[in-house]
Formats: C-alpha cells, sequence, structure tokens
C-alpha cells in the first residue's frame, strides 16, 4: 500500500507540473499571437501611409511638370504579404498539432513523456518570442520612416520646382544682362583712359558684366535645398520688379498660377509685392559704384571699382564650381522608403527561418 500511495503522490506531482506547464504555453501563445498580430498591422499601417505620400508628392509633380523619384514600391506590399502567409502558416500548424493530440494515458510513464512534449513545446514558443521580439526592433523604426519619407518627398519637390522656378527666371535676368551688354558695347572706348589707367571704363563695364553673366548661368544651376515654396513666390515677383518693370512673362504667371493651384499658407499678394519693392530698392543701390561722401566717381574710381566687383564675381564662381563638385563627389544616402523596404526584407528573413516552425522540430525530434 505504501508503494501504491507513493506512486499515486509522484502522479500528482507530475500532474500539477503539466498543469503548469499548460498554462506557462497558453500565456507564451497569447503573448506570441498578440505580437504577431501588431507587427502585421504595423507593417500594412506603415506601407499604406508610405504609399499615400508617394502618390500625393507624384500627383502634385505631375501637376508642376517636374520629377518625383521616390514612388511606393509595390515590392514591399507583396513582400508583407509573404511575411503574414509566414506567420499564418506557423499559426495554422501549432493549431493542427494541439487539435491531432491523441487522449493522454493517466501512467507515470506517460505523464514524463507528456512533461518532456510540453517542455519541448514551451521551448518552441519561447523561440517564436524570441523572434518576434527581433522583428519589434523593426518595428520601432516604422514612425521614423513615414516621417522622414514626406519630408523628403517635400525637399525633393522644392528643389527640382525650384531649379524650374530659378531657370525661367534666369532667362529673365539674362535677357536684361545681355541688353546692359550691347548697350555698352556702343559706347566710345577711350584709348586715353587705357594710356593712363592701364584700360579703359567701357572694357572694364565689359567684363564686368560678362562675369555677371557667367555668374547668373551658374546660380541658375546652383541647388537651394532650403528654399520653400514662399520663398520662390519672392524670387518670381521681385524679378518681375526688378528686371521687368514689375510686370510678368507670360513663363512667370503660368508659375504663380501653378504654385497657387497647387499649395496652401502662402504669402498674400500684398505682401508680395512690398517684398519685391524692397528688393528692387535694395538691387538699385547696388547697380552703381557709390562712394560714401560723393555722388559721382572720377573715372579712374570707376575703373577700380568694377575691377574689384569683375574679382569678386569670378571668385564666387570658382567657390559655386567647387561646391557642386564637393556634392557630387558626396555619397548618396539612403532614401526613408529604401531603409523600409530593407526592414520589410530582414522581417521576412527572420519568418522564413526553417527551424522557426513546428514541422521542422517534429523531424529533428525522429532524427534523434
Amino acid at each position: 500500500m505504501e508503494r501504491d500511495a507513493e506512486e499515486q503522490r509522484k502522479k500528482q506531482e507530475l500532474k500539477e507540473i503539466k498543469q503548469e506547464l499548460h498554462k506557462r504555453i497558453a500565456n507564451l501563445k497569447s503573448e506570441v499571437s498578440l505580437g504577431r498580430k501588431y507587427l502585421i498591422q504595423d507593417l500594412k499601417n506603415t506601407a499604406n501611409e508610405i504609399e499615400k505620400i508617394s502618390k500625393r508628392y507624384q500627383f502634385i509633380a505631375e501637376n508642376l511638370g517636374i520629377p518625383y523619384s521616390r514612388a511606393y514600391n509595390n515590392n514591399i506590399s507583396k513582400e508583407i504579404q509573404k511575411i503574414e502567409e509566414n506567420i499564418l502558416e506557423k499559426t495554422e500548424e501549432e493549431k493542427l498539432k494541439e487539435e491531432s493530440k491523441e487522449e493522454p494515458e493517466d501512467t507515470q510513464e506517460a505523464l514524463v513523456k507528456q512533461i518532456e512534449e510540453l517542455r519541448s513545446r514551451i521551448t518552441y514558443f519561447l523561440k517564436q518570442k524570441e523572434e518576434v521580439k527581433s522583428i519589434e526592433e523593426y518595428i520601432k523604426e516604422m514612425p521614423q520612416y513615414v516621417e522622414k519619407h514626406r519630408l523628403e518627398s517635400v525637399a525633393e519637390i522644392n528643389q527640382n520646382l525650384n531649379s524650374k522656378v530659378q531657370t525661367i527666371l534666369s532667362k529673365v535676368r539674362l535677357d536684361v544682362l545681355q541688353g546692359k551688354k550691347k548697350k555698352i558695347k556702343k559706347e566710345r572706348g577711350s584709348i586715353f583712359q587705357k594710356w593712363i589707367y592701364g584700360s579703359s571704363l567701357k572694357d572694364e563695364k565689359l567684363n564686368n558684366i560678362n562675369a555677371e553673366i557667367a555668374l547668373e548661368e551658374k546660380r541658375a544651376k546652383e541647388l537651394k535645398p532650403q528654399h520653400t515654396i514662399s520663398d520662390m513666390l519672392e524670387d518670381i515677383y521681385s524679378c518681375s520688379e526688378i528686371y521687368n518693370n514689375g510686370y510678368f512673362t507670360e513663363e512667370m504667371q503660368a508659375m504663380v498660377d501653378l504654385i497657387k493651384d497647387n499649395f496652401d499658407d502662402l504669402p498674400s499678394e500684398k505682401e508680395l509685392n512690398t517684398i519685391a519693392k524692397q528688393n528692387a530698392r535694395a538691387n538699385s543701390k547696388k547697380n552703381y559704384p557709390i562712394v560714401q561722401g560723393k555722388n559721382r566717381l572720377s573715372t579712374k574710381e570707376q575703373i577700380e571699382y568694377y575691377k574689384i566687383d569683375t574679382r569678386q564675381k569670378q571668385l564666387e564662381i570658382q567657390n559655386m564650381s567647387e561646391r557642386k563638385q564637393r556634392k557630387i563627389t558626396e555619397e548618396v544616402k539612403a532614401t526613408a522608403i529604401g531603409n523600409f523596404e530593407g526592414s520589410v526584407r530582414k522581417i521576412k528573413e527572420i519568418t522564413d527561418l526553417e527551424d522557426s516552425g513546428p514541422k521542422r522540430e517534429q523531424s529533428e525530434r525522429q532524427e534523434i
């Protein structure tokens, strides 16, 4: 009888262990299931947000007639679908494994074997929990991808639109500069000035206007990453005031209309006109060489002024060329959409691991 009692006591202990293991498995399954559900939701939500942003700015770019390189890649959605399929397949396999179990025997040997199987299941679900945890590290980065993609899209739209705006304005400014050059060429040169001062006022004016034309051609091609839409409108209005007597060319008017049709929160007409007149006044003060206390410079002083101003313009052209060269040699940074696609690929690799599924676990036990 004592032997029977001891056996019953051991069986009861084994049943209690088995019961605790069942509870732990249930908790782990719940954690894994919830984690899987949220990670799929987060992936889909991030993909949807990025796609919305891409479509919005693609639409704006098409309206403005400018390029846009951050279109949503449909391969991302396909990869997310594969991740979801992998997870659903694992879940279904886990469910089938639970349903296919026969009614366990109530002997001590059977209980020991059942406990070993339960511990094996715990090991499996612990691995699944670690898998979910490793994926969550990628999921944490998702919100920043959305915001970064939006900022990159805004920056690209601004940069490409500004390039188009500056090309239009540069034509206007170059036409004016070429007109000034023609007038200077018609001026009478002075051999006397060349003999006395080493060069004539006409020659220095021509050198200066040529340097200004070259500088304008460079400026039109230089990127302004921080230039806002409001800045572009101010440029257009100021250019019309300074170089075209306050009138828009057809291209300028078309660009103003495009900007106003596609963007909100822009300066009012009154504000733009005020800024344009202020810039025109400031520009008029630097069009003619003036020394404090003098209303008019001597010929010698004018020649020296133009020489200095020409050298400054040439130096600015050189600096712009160096800045452009540095930009060309800079390493291209990864985009937010590229980073997101990379994270999705990594997550798929994790869910693709063969040794994370029940089938692999069963086959390994059979080999042992």
